[in-house]
């Protein structure tokens, strides 16, 4: 499964957020979530800022996967760190409302609900 986010506010009025990344996930029977990240950009990028990122990546993943009853392997391709408008808060939100509808598009076209994945 491909997770692609692309989320920005930039309007200089506060709140602001800067979340993209694309990963592949592989879901598992057990409830571990792990994230691994192959490429940051820029290369430069804090290291507690792309700490917090994954965190928050894999806190997304689990609010969403736990009460199904599974995990993954979340391997992050390509992942953004702007260091001027990130939050780790946006990480986490948008990582799981976009599993939330990837896992609702699967049910569907399987016509499975998303608790037998």
């Amino acid at each position: 499964m491909n997770l692609c986010v692309n989320k920005k506010r930039q309007a200089s009025s506060g709140g602001d957020f800067v979340v993209i990344y694309e990963a592949d996930i592989e879901m598992t029977a057990n409830a571990d979530v792990l994230v691994s990240f192959a490429g940051v950009y820029p290369t430069d990028a804090c290291p507690d800022q792309v700490q917090l990122a994954k965190d928050a990546i894999r806190l997304g993943a689990i609010r969403v996967l736990q009460p199904r009853g599974v995990g993954a392997v979340i391997r992050v391709r390509r992942i953004v760190i702007n260091d001027v408008d990130f939050n780790p808060q946006m990480f986490e939100r948008f990582t799981a409302d976009e599993l939330q509808r990837l896992l609702g598009e699967t049910a569907t076209a399987h016509d499975i609900t998303p608790e037998s994945n």
